[in-house]
């Protein structure tokens, strides 16, 4: 709840700076079509993206020990645990969680910059 709060209040908060973010992207551009300055923003938001979904995949990695028999992101579920698993042997599944800490200690470095 707490959690869905503040990302509510970031949004209202952020909407806000979303004109004059395009308002100062014309101004920094002004020769030039006040266009250019909006798409350029928009275009920077897919590089951006895209480069961002890269790095997830780059960086994620395998769960391993206990923490591949307590997740719940696969097929089978912490409900219908396999009979007989434990760290040294983990269930066997057809899709399996990953372990996101190294992307997400990046991306805390990349909205820190």
């Amino acid at each position: 709840v707490y959690l869905a709060l503040l990302c509510s209040l970031f949004g209202i908060c952020g909407f806000g700076m979303y004109p004059l973010g395009l308002e100062l992207s014309v101004e920094a551009t002004y020769p030039v079509d006040q266009s250019i300055g909006t798409a350029l923003i928009f275009m920077s938001g897919q590089i951006q993206g895209g480069i961002l979904v890269f790095a997830s995949e780059m960086l994620e990695g395998d769960l391993e020990g206990e923490d591949l028999v307590k997740q719940v992101c696969s097929s089978v579920s912490a409900r219908t645990p396999s009979p007989g698993a434990t760290a040294s042997n983990p269930p066997t599944l057809d899709l399996v969680g990953k372990d996101h800490t190294y992307f997400l200690r990046f991306i805390a470095g990349y909205l820190f910059l």
